[in-house]
């Protein structure tokens, strides 16, 4: 969806793999090509809520995908909370507009991938961000 935003979606398109979270056909193409890309050698952030967090939770469940991909190519994952987020960019009504203010991004300590299923990365990383969020 955010490709679609003027400037900002041409730019996006640029650095990123676009997935149409609707079609299974797009989701299982960009899973390919991010695994390509990291085996590649790149990095990729991914946000495991997988929409704009409108509610009262300080987190939405998560979605398997980056844990999925993080299993299937070994690759460790390095939890990060990104505060005042809401105050920023708001995800209400049918305008993207963004209000300038500083931003706090904190990175965790690493989580190997190996020797765990993707449930159990899921919920360590989950928890681990929830606790860094309360």
């Amino acid at each position: 969806s955010f490709a679609k935003i003027p400037i900002f979606g041409y730019t996006y398109k640029l650095g990123g793999i676009m997935v149409d979270r609707r079609n299974t056909r797009s989701k299982i193409e960009s899973f390919i090509k991010m695994k390509q890309a990291i085996k590649s050698g790149l990095t990729i952030c991914l946000y495991p809520e997988g929409t704009r967090n409108t509610s009262e939770d300080v987190l939405l469940p998560f979605q398997d995908g980056a844990f999925k991909l993080a299993t299937s190519t070994k690759a460790s994952i390095i939890p990060a909370v990104i505060k005042t987020t809401k105050n920023i960019l708001p995800a209400i009504g049918p305008f993207f507009w963004a209000w300038p203010q500083g931003i706090s991004i904190e990175f965790l300590e690493p989580i190997a991938s190996t020797e765990i299923t993707t449930e159990a990365l899921r919920d360590l990383v989950f928890e681990r961000m929830k606790e860094k969020l309360v």
